[in-house]
C-alpha cells in the first residue's frame, strides 16, 4: 500500500514539474490595443506608434519632439511602424500602476496625435486614425 501512494505522489510531483506549476501562477494583465487606420492615415505613409507608462502631468507636457526621442529607449512599453490601412493588435502587459499614453507620430500631426488611457487599465482599447489624427477611442 505505502508504494502505491509514494509511486502516486511521484507521478503527480513530475506532472507538476512538467506544467511549471501553472496551478500556482497568476495571468499577467495585459490591453489589447487596436489601432484602426485609414488608408489615408499620415498621408498615406508609414509612421510609428509608441505606448509608454505616464502620468497625467507628463502626458500634458511632454512634447511632440520629446516623446520621439524616447521611441527606442527603455521607456517604451511598446513600438510599431503602422502602414496607412492596416488595423494593427497588440497585446500589451500591464506591469506598472501608471497610465498608459499612446503616441502617433504622424508628418503633420493634429491636436489629437495622442490619447491617455487612465488606470484602471481597460481589457481592450481601441484608437482610430483618420489623415492626420485620431478621429475616435473606444474602451471595453
Amino acid at each position: 500500500m505505502k508504494i502505491k501512494q509514494w509511486s502516486f505522489l511521484v507521478v503527480a510531483l513530475f506532472a507538476l514539474t512538467l506544467t511549471g506549476c501553472s496551478l500556482f501562477t497568476t495571468k499577467q494583465k495585459k490591453i489589447q490595443l487596436t489601432i484602426d487606420s485609414s488608408a489615408l492615415s499620415n498621408n498615406a505613409k508609414v509612421f510609428y506608434v509608441m505606448v509608454k507608462a505616464t502620468d497625467k502631468n507628463g502626458f500634458l507636457t511632454d512634447s511632440y519632439d520629446t516623446l520621439y526621442n524616447q521611441l527606442f529607449t527603455s521607456a517604451t512599453l511598446y513600438r510599431s511602424v503602422i502602414k496607412p490601412g492596416q488595423t494593427l493588435t497588440a497585446d500589451i502587459p500591464v506591469t506598472t500602476s501608471k497610465d498608459f499614453g499612446v503616441y502617433f507620430f504622424f508628418t503633420n500631426p493634429t491636436d489629437r496625435w495622442k490619447v491617455l488611457i487612465t488606470q484602471p487599465i481597460p481589457d481592450d482599447y481601441t484608437v482610430k486614425l483618420g489623415v492626420n489624427g485620431i478621429t475616435d477611442t473606444s474602451a471595453d
